[in-house]
């Protein structure tokens, strides 16, 4: 064939547009990029709700310990299990009021509450009156495939996040 054939077919082709079979595959690839984009990350919602669980932990010691030191009189923070929630609780047993909204300081969590271990009082954190707690503790979270264990340090009274995993 000769180039002018050639260039011929070429105008010709580019004249005309797409043939089928090219309009198919763009069309196929534009639609496993849609099907791609479209799945949503697995864990996303899962790890955040750990993460929001770790946080309302981590704020239920903190205002346990606190109000140990301003009123001289132990607190704990109790955990229930079965309903994946905590308290805060004053030395009467009665739910502590923060001292910053004045609201009493209860918290859903947002991953479920698998485990609590915190010395001999097991699902209780009991908080003395200098604001130390009496023993450390472990408790386990999870949401979906994922877990995230907490540890409290009795020396420190940190709440230290130990492992995630999938």
């Amino acid at each position: 064939m000769s180039r002018h054939a050639d260039s011929k077919r070429a105008r010709a082709r580019s004249q005309r547009g797409f043939t089928r079979m090219e309009f198919l595959q763009g069309f196929g690839a534009l639609a496993l990029l849609v099907l791609l984009a479209g799945v949503p990350q697995s864990g996303g919602a899962d790890e955040a709700a750990l993460v929001q669980s770790q946080a309302h932990v981590s704020r239920a010691v903190s205002v346990a310990r606190e109000l140990a030191r301003s009123s001289g009189r132990p607190h704990a923070v109790a955990f229930d299990v079965e309903h994946d929630r905590l308290a805060v609780v004053g030395p009467k047993g009665q739910v502590a009021l923060s001292s910053e909204t004045g609201q009493p300081v209860l918290a859903q969590l947002d991953a479920d509450l698998i485990s609590v271990r915190f010395g001999e009082s097991l699902d209780t954190l009991l908080v003395d009156a200098s604001g130390w707690p009496l023993s450390g503790g472990v408790l386990h979270l999870s949401s979906g495939a994922h877990a995230l264990e907490l540890r409290l340090d009795e020396a420190s009274g940190w709440v230290n996040a130990v492992g995630i995993g999938d």
